[in-house]
């Protein structure tokens, strides 16, 4: 009896334009293929760009013609891309998606969507609304004191307004290893709602080097033809989803935050 096929997913990625992103890929794909143990394993990164952001919009085969080691292709009706190796035949699924930020200031994935939508324009509870009207995956993803006080009331207040199918809880590797699981996403998973874990890498040089490192592994077949699809209706289906990786160090991630506070200084 062949074993079930796996599908490690990187749920929170970024490729900003200061990366050199054949060197990022390259360091994703490595990454990720790290955490799997099984030789039946697909990998998947799903996008979460950022409103200044276009990798998937705007990629064409010369997005890495500097490396001839990389080819990709681009699904149009799949709102997807695919990465090929051509020196370990390695292959890695990129999925479409945005990082849109509320008027509340929570930060929601559109998973599974190129959709265009204005930071701060809409209200949190108008942008899941919206995002599921793309036919999207909406994720509130956890950030560093966002899910405390008035926001975190928000954010209770939405597990009980959307069903864990219409709703996800992001993590990412910008909650230190050292930090709990935060009691609304404690709640959140005895209510039902899946945790998407990804990387997060942030817009800086060498931040690259976090692809792939903090993903989510799912039991599941994917469609190489149309693997946004497939891994949609999975994720969709799946009840069993499970954090593989490790989230930043503590020091780690006191740096990271320090760019993070620095660049909005200087900005």
């Amino acid at each position: 009896m062949s074993k079930p096929k796996k599908i490690l997913v990187d749920g929170h990625v970024h490729l900003y334009p200061v990366y050199n992103y054949a060197k990022a890929l390259k360091a994703g794909m490595k990454n990720i293929s790290k955490l799997s143990s099984s030789p039946n394993c697909s990998f998947v990164f799903l996008l979460t760009e950022r409103s200044d952001c276009h990798f998937y919009r705007d990629v064409t085969e010369s997005t890495l013609a500097s490396n001839n080691d990389l080819a990709i292709e681009k699904n149009e009706q799949d709102h997807s891309l695919t990465v090929k190796s051509q020196k370990n035949e390695q292959v890695l699924y990129i999925i479409a998606g945005r990082q849109i930020v509320s008027r509340e200031n929570l930060e929601i994935c559109a998973l599974f969507t190129d959709c265009r939508i204005d930071d701060r324009q809409l209200s949190t509870e108008e942008l899941i609304h919206t995002v599921l009207g793309f036919n999207g995956i909406p994720v509130i993803n956890w950030a560093p004191g966002k899910w405390f006080g008035r926001r975190g009331n928000l954010v209770e207040s939405l597990l009980y307004s959307y069903t864990p199918k219409q709703l996800w809880i992001g993590d990412t590797t910008m909650r230190p290893q050292l930090w709990p699981t935060p009691t609304l996403m404690k709640k959140a998973q005895q209510q039902g709602y899946h945790l998407i874990a990804g990387s997060d890498p942030l817009p800086f040089k060498e931040e690259e080097q976090m692809l792939g490192s903090y993903a989510t592994l799912v039991d599941g077949t994917l469609d190489p033809v149309r693997p946004a699809a497939s891994l949609r209706g999975i994720l969709l289906s799946s009840g069993k989803v499970m954090p593989l990786g490790k989230r930043s160090r503590l020091f780690t991630f006191l740096r990271r935050q320090s760019k993070i506070m620095s660049n909005k200084t200087r900005r």
